[in-house]
Parts: structure tokens; sequence; C-alpha cells
């Protein structure tokens, strides 16, 4: 689209005329050509003066408000309310060349009227009707791209529809336009107006309102897109096609019209449960797009059985569930009951695949909008997700009230990078029966103000969420060496110290992750066995393939390799021998039990 409306559209000398392309020295309709510059041939007929321009000088011109063009793009290309940065356009325009009116029309298929879209002026609003008809007659001839300007005989004949379109008498002397093309040849352009009589424009201006007016087209295209994207969405039915469920927006107008219909609501307890398939790309990546579907239809057709209120598909595999019950330990029965029946299916057909449900659920009471009760559910599935829950959890305050946290500490992270809050601790390893050390662990503490220091588990999630933890992992990496080269020069024996890795770094392959570790080891002169990269066990349950290929070419860069929390997962022994680990830290919850239970 940018490409289609903003290179410049002229021929071989940039002189552009109706019919063909002007060549250097050639004659324009209605003058002779120089060759170079404005030509401006006396075509003073009933609508206006024709004005056009050789590429080379059109650059030249354009040159005093290259900044103002890069503004306009600049709008372009972050708008995110495209009428309004549209409007936002028009009166930069207006005010930046000291126009009064600056306005974009559309023309209706038939030629006969044109419609406003979009209007400023810096005398309020100028306008009582948005769709006129067309009696400028040699615009609607004019080719796309040329500036035409109203003759003062025109001007006088259109002051009557002019003050009869705007409803008042604002004295609007000079007009002029460009018009351009959108969509699929449609048609439109944009105005400027002005209260000086007269009005002579000067060639950067003309210059800059040609090129601005196929910025104008952009913007035109792209809303009309949206629009019918629009209508699209408006047109599909209420129901998800896949599942035959509510989809999210016809479910939230469900939901309220369920509950004001409800007869004695004080007499049930009623409840929306967000719910997703844990590792549900298990089966898409291994079985196929189809057999996901199939198990997304099962899990609609239990909801059905189960004679809930109203089900949502979301997206995905992410399903929403409004329910009524006698109590609230009726409906996290219930939740618990259908979680289980649904898993035990999944465990039999997919066993490797790990494949569970996490449900939250959130009680409805007051008047708490659909957004908060939505966000609600939603913690409390995340709640469920992360502690391996599968009976399903209720929501609680506290749950936002940690999700704030960990958005406050997600936006003072990198502040806090550069102001020197985070530190890196040693923890040291010892040989018990020789009582020295050999060793240490790098561990990294917030210095959060006056709450002190921030234990690991107060940031740690909230930054493995956003993905800073991976940053985070470099710079406890980074200082550790800085430290390391300062002892070395100084004449101390080095000796290794581990310092963890989130399993972030080996989402996509971790080929980023490879590569920032050889450009940041070689920025300092230490050799990498003096460097242990710890990763959890989780990660050879999420990522064992990806996790394999980093650790080899870790080792092989000569790098110690630890596994730590080894014996909470589900990793077998012989993962071991497929994983160059020099060290296996057993976790303190398997060993805690060697001492008590007979197995």
């Amino acid at each position: 689209i940018l490409w289609h409306h903003i290179t410049p559209q002229a021929g071989e000398n940039g002189v552009k005329k109706r019919g063909k392309t002007a060549g250097k020295g050639e004659k324009t309709k209605g003058g002779k050509g120089k060759g170079k510059g404005w030509n401006r041939p006396d075509m003073h007929g009933r609508g206006g003066t024709h004005y056009r321009t050789e590429e080379k000088e059109n650059r030249r011109n354009l040159v005093a408000d290259k900044e103002f063009l890069n503004t306009a793009f600049s709008l372009l290309s972050h708008a995110r309310d495209i009428n309004g940065s549209l409007n936002v356009l028009l009166e930069q325009i207006g005010r930046k060349y000291q126009m009064n009116m600056v306005s974009v029309f559309e023309y209706a298929p038939d030629g006969k009227n044109m419609l406003l879209t979009n209007c400023w002026s810096d005398m309020g609003q100028i306008y009582e009707k948005n769709i006129l008809p067309i009696t400028w007659p040699k615009l609607m001839k004019a080719e796309v791209g040329e500036f035409v300007q109203t003759t003062p005989k025109w001007q006088e004949k259109r002051k009557k529809e002019w003050l009869e379109w705007s409803g008042n008498a604002i004295p609007i002397q000079s007009i002029a336009a460009v018009k351009f093309e959108y969509s699929n040849g449609k048609t439109g352009c944009i105005d400027v107006g002005s209260v000086e009589q007269g009005k002579q424009w000067r060639t950067e201006e003309i210059g800059t309102i040609c090129e601005l007016s196929r910025v104008v087209a952009v913007f035109v295209t792209l809303r009309e897109k949206m629009q019918e994207d629009q209508q699209a969405i408006h047109k599909l039915k209420n129901r998800d096609r896949l599942t035959g469920l509510y989809n999210l927006e016809a479910f939230r107008t469900k939901l309220v019209q369920l509950l004001e219909a409800e007869e004695n609501p004080q007499e049930n307890t009623y409840a929306l449960t967000m719910v997703d398939v844990n590792n549900f790309s298990y089966v898409n990546e291994n079985f196929g797009a189809e057999m996901g579907d199939s198990i997304l239809k099962e899990f609609s057709r239990l909801l059905e059985r189960k004679k809930v209120m109203a089900a949502c598909r979301m997206y995905s595999d992410y399903f929403l569930v409004l329910s009524r019950g006698k109590s609230q330990q009726e409906i996290r029965r219930r939740v618990k009951e259908g979680n289980e029946e649904f898993e035990a299916k999944l465990q039999e057909r997919y066993p490797a695949g790990g494949m569970k449900l996490s449900a939250g659920i959130c009680f409805l009471s007051g008047k708490s909008s659909f957004e908060t009760i939505l966000e609600s559910a939603n913690l409390a599935r995340k709640y469920a997700k992360e502690h391996n829950i599968t009976s399903g959890v209720v929501y609680i305050e506290k749950m936002r009230q940690t999700r704030d946290e960990q958005v406050l500490i997600a936006t003072r992270f990198h502040a806090a990078i550069q102001r020197g809050e985070f530190e890196m601790f040693l923890q040291p390893k010892f040989r018990l029966k020789e009582n020295t050390i050999y060793g240490a662990e790098a561990l990294a503490r917030w210095h959060f103000g006056e709450d002190g220091y921030l234990q690991p588990n107060r940031f740690v999630p909230a930054l493995e969420l956003m993905g800073y933890i991976k940053d985070l992992d470099f710079f406890i990496l980074e200082q550790l060496l800085k430290y390391m080269t300062k002892w070395k020069k100084s004449g101390k024996s080095l000796f290794t110290i581990s310092t963890n890795f989130s399993r972030k770094h080996f989402e996509n392959g971790g080929e980023a992750f490879l590569q920032r570790m050889h450009e940041t080891m070689d920025k300092y002169d230490i050799d990498p066995s003096y460097i242990e990269v710890e990763v959890t066990e989780s990660v050879m349950t999420e990522k064992l393939e990806d996790l394999k290929h980093c650790m080899i070419e870790l080792a092989q860069m000569g790098f110690r390799i630890a596994i730590d929390d080894f014996g909470t997962g589900y990793s077998s022994l012989s993962v071991l021998y497929e994983i160059p680990a020099n060290v296996v830290k057993i976790d303190k919850s398997f060993t805690d039990k060697v001492m008590v239970d007979n197995k």
C-alpha cells in the first residue's frame, strides 16, 4: 500500500500529464513545457488551475518540509486509531500552513455526490451536512496527485453552496484540492481552504500537499479495510465454528441475560470458571491439528453433558463456563469431577503427554463487571497451572495483589539494573571433611528501596513471566566474570562458581542464548571451565531436545553443566545419559523422604 500510494507517479522526466507522459521540452495541455520546474499552464476554465511538476524539482521543493512529511509518515506507521490519527494529521496540516480548513472527501461510485469523512477548522465545526453534490467537475476530471485551485469566478459561484453546507457565514475565500486514489480504484480528495482572498499557494505548499495526499490515501485505504474487517466480524455467528459453543462476545451477552432472568438468584451460587488444557501443543505437534481439534470438540461435549448454564471457547484451548449451584462446595466438586474425568481420558490416550486441566473459579458477587470477573478467573487459573493443581483453584484477592506486584517489579526492572539495585551474592560450597571451600553459587538479590532485599521468589516469577529473566541471568554472569577478572589480576586462585539460567533461554532452539554466551565470554579473559551453567530439571521435561543441543555445545566450549532440583519432575535417570552434566543436585523434597519412607 505504501509503495503504491507514495512512490511518485511520474514519467521518465517526471512530468505527468493526462493521456501520456510529457518528455523534456514537450508541451502539456494548456501551456508550454519548460522541461523543469513547476509548469503553470493557463487553464483558467470553469473549474480552476492545474499544476504539474517534474520529479527532481518536486524533491527539491520538498526539502524544506521533509520533517513535516516524516511526521505524517510517523502518524501513519504508529496509528492504532486510524480515524483519530487522520484527524490529527489534518489539524497539523492546517496549523503548519496557516489554513483555516482542511477536509477529506470520498467520492460516491455514481460520481454525483461526495462524502465528507474528516474535517478540521480553526473556527470550530463548520459543516452541517456530510453528503454534498459534486459541483467541481474539473477536480473530478483531474488526474490523481494534481493540485487544483479554484478561480475567483468559480469561488463566487460556490459561495452560496458553501454557506448552505457550513450552516453559517464563514468567509472561506480560497479553496484548493488534490485528488487521490485508494482501495481498488476509488477516488477522493483532500481540500484546503483559507479566508485569504486570492491566496497564492507557494511551491513548497503545493508540493507538500500533493505528497500528503498520498499519505491520506493510505489512511483512507487502511480505514476502509478495517471497516470491512469489522463488518465481516459482525457477520460471524455467535457460535464457535469448531466446538459449537458460544464465542466470547456472545458469551458475555448471554451471561448477563441469564443472570438477569434468574427468578431467585439469592438462593443459588454462580461462578465463572476458566479452563485450559496444559501441554495441549503436545498433541498438535505429535499427532496433528486434526487430532487436537477432536480433543477440543470432546471437551465441549463434556461441558454440554454437565448441563452448565453456558459455555464458551475463547480461543485455542481456553474455555469459559458459567455454573449454578446450591453452594460453592457443590460447584467446586463438579469442577473437580469434570477435570478428573477428562484428564483420565487424556492420560489413557496420550500417556507421555502430561496433559492436565487448569481451572480457575471466580464466584460471582455484587456488581463486578464482566472484565473483572474474567480477569479474576484467569488469575486463579494461572495459579492452578503454576502450582500444578488440577482440582480447580478459587480466586482470592491476594492473587490480584500478587499480579499487581509482578507488574510493578517488571516495570522497575531495567531501571533497577541501571541504578545498581541488583547485587550478586556468592553462596560458598564446602567440603565438610576437609572444611574447605571448593566453589560457590552466584545468587541475585534486589535491594528494593525501603523494603530492603527482595528474595528471588518475590521477583523471579514476574521476570520469568515477562521474559526479563534472561537479562538478569546475563547481568549476574557478567558481574561474576568481572569479579573473576579482578581476582585473577590480583593473583588470587580461581575456583568454579555456578550461576543459574532460566528455561526461557531454551525457547526457539536456544540459538540466541548460545550466541549471547559466546559474545559475553569473548569480552573477558576467563576460562569457561570456571563457570558452571546451572539449569533446573523442569527444562528437561519441557524442552529436552533444545536443552541437549545447548548443553552439548556449552560443554564443548568448556563450561561445566549442573542440573538443579532433580527429583521434582518426571525425568528418569536415563535422561542424564543424554546430557553432559557434571553435577546433579538432588532436590531436598526428594531426600526428605529417604529417612521416613521405607520405599
